[in-house]
């Protein structure tokens, strides 16, 4: 009984915060068609080197998340690159590590770093903008 409560208090207490996460979509895979064609639309894209033992990674993943929810991000789109990704990719965008973002607005590289606040993540998302 008790656990049937606490299960319905829950919902009822996350309810609010569910739209908003659903605005944002998780990160994609990389993928060369997807890049191509976010950059033929002009859009802002975030290439961002993932692995699930990075600490850099950990922490700029949910920023990440929690920024695209709010308007000037919001068509920002994210794309992964791990540890699975072919090492051509890796070197077609010059990354040698994990934590990394690097910032397209359409053709052109932005910006790139190693973030690890919101400010220095927020910073690198508005130079894509």
């Amino acid at each position: 009984m008790r656990w049937r409560s606490a299960s319905w208090l829950a919902a009822l207490l996350l309810a609010p915060i569910a739209p908003q996460a659903a605005i944002a979509s998780a990160p994609a895979e990389f993928g060369d068609a997807t890049f191509s064609a976010a950059q033929a639309r002009g859009q802002t894209i975030v290439i961002e080197t993932y692995a699930p033992w990075c600490l850099p990674c950990r922490i700029q993943a949910p920023i990440l998340d929690r920024l695209r929810t709010q308007a000037p991000f919001r068509d920002v789109l994210v794309l992964r690159i791990g540890e699975k990704t072919p090492n051509a990719i890796w070197r077609r965008f010059r990354l040698n590590g994990f934590g990394t973002l690097v910032v397209y607005k359409g053709s052109r590289e932005m910006a790139r770093g190693t973030p690890t606040n919101e400010a220095a993540v927020t910073d690198l998302l508005r130079r894509g903008l």
